[in-house]
């Protein structure tokens, strides 16, 4: 019995001293840039977008994050995820239809437990770390009909907020108007596109002159990402959520990996 425990031992010690080989060539001078999904992710306990949860992230070794960027009624950027305030947090209805100062208290609510962990603004996040690398994903949440004036509202609220920023923020969004709109305020910007899918992504990224892709790991191959890279286009993967993604995305020599299971993931790139 000993001697079966002994040498399970010795093959749990092995297993988890064995090395992960794979190489890198991308456009980010062959290594691969770590961002926390919004945070620490969709795994941890503390809420995503939450000034706790990016801390942690930082702490953990990340090269920055990711945020949900959202724009209130007067104009100002709040970091939140979903559609509606009533998913994840103590509030109601869009973030766009409130000012701030009705937001300023709002909690989050998420995994079942009421908590202190509030709302942010997105400029209270980049003061506290201005230091990180900054994903800013879109989110163009609105029930209104004039959509050319709220493009022209946000886009002119979140250029003012990273004009300092520089090669530290990238833009993310689904709607190529909305990034082409951006880039004529802020030619420099490093737009990302997120696509549903690689082919249709590649030609709007190119058309448009974006910086790169921002998209979701089973969307794409390492031949894809090769191809985007011969491009001279960045690629920024999402939904990197197991174990086994962080492992398949690594070897498809992304620029940017944002990632749910981020220790792990900073252990396999060590």
């Amino acid at each position: 019995m000993k001697r079966f425990l002994f040498f399970t031992l010795c093959i749990l010690i092995f297993s988890s001293c064995e090395k992960f080989s794979f190489q890198i060539e991308n456009l980010n001078n062959d290594e691969i840039q770590v961002l926390g999904h919004a945070g620490m992710g969709i795994h941890s306990l503390l809420p995503m977008n939450s000034l706790e949860s990016i801390e942690r992230c930082v702490d953990t070794g990340s090269d920055g994050t990711e945020l949900d960027v959202q724009l209130t009624k007067d104009g100002y950027l709040v970091a939140y995820h979903d559609e509606n305030l009533t998913e994840s947090s103590c509030g109601s209805g869009l973030i766009r239809s409130a000012n701030w100062e009705d937001l300023a208290n709002v909690c989050y609510t998420d995994y079942n437990i009421i908590s202190n962990y509030r709302l942010m603004l997105v400029s209270e996040i980049i003061e506290a770390y201005s230091e990180l690398i900054f994903s800013f994903d879109c989110k163009l949440y609105t029930d209104e009909e004039d959509m050319e004036a709220y493009f022209e509202e946000y886009s002119s609220a979140l250029s003012n907020l990273t004009e300092d920023l520089g090669s530290n923020c990238f833009i993310e969004s689904q709607d190529a108007q909305f990034l082409a709109l951006f880039k004529d305020k802020s030619p420099s910007s490093q737009l990302l596109y997120y696509p549903t899918n690689f082919e249709a992504g590649l030609e709007v990224a190119l058309v448009n002159g974006f910086h790169g892709l921002s998209i979701a790991t089973d969307k794409i191959t390492a031949d894809e990402v090769e191809l985007a890279h011969s491009n001279g286009l960045w690629v920024s993967l999402w939904n990197v959520h197991t174990r086994s993604r962080n492992k398949e995305a690594i070897l498809k020599s992304p620029d940017c990996i944002q990632a749910d299971k981020l220790s792990h993931l900073l252990n396999l790139l060590d």
